[in-house]
């Protein structure tokens, strides 16, 4: 239902994959046990969950991906470079995070603006 209502972009479920806060009422948004069988059965295109679960037990990772599901991450741990590159050693799709900046420049992948070019 939630696709068929959205076909032009892609639906991916958000979850935090961890109770977080004790007060969630829908389980679906605090366990990737639960937010991966109902993002199959809407035929969602991927979940985006907090990293911190994936971290205690990567073969998430894995299982997700062998279910033809795309992967984000958001949370804290998405600000450290080891940990960004443990999730895409792992084969995470996509990791949210207010540092991309730092991130790249560890990696070296920033390029310095060409000095002439214009802000157009």
């Amino acid at each position: 239902m939630l696709r068929a209502k959205q076909t032009r972009y892609p639906v991916f479920f958000l979850t935090c994959g961890t109770d977080i806060t004790g007060q969630v009422p829908d389980v679906r948004t605090v366990s990737l046990e639960t937010a991966v069988p109902f993002s199959r059965m809407e035929q969602l295109q991927g979940i985006v969950t907090n990293s911190l679960p994936l971290f205690t037990k990567p073969k998430w990772i894995r299982h997700i991906r062998n279910d033809q599901l795309h992967l984000w991450t958001w949370g804290n741990h998405n600000t450290g470079h080891d940990k960004v590159q443990f999730q895409k050693m792992h084969g995470v799709s996509g990791v949210i995070s207010d540092n991309v900046g730092d991130l790249t420049k560890v990696d070296k992948k920033l390029r310095p603006r060409d000095a002439g070019a214009s802000m157009s």
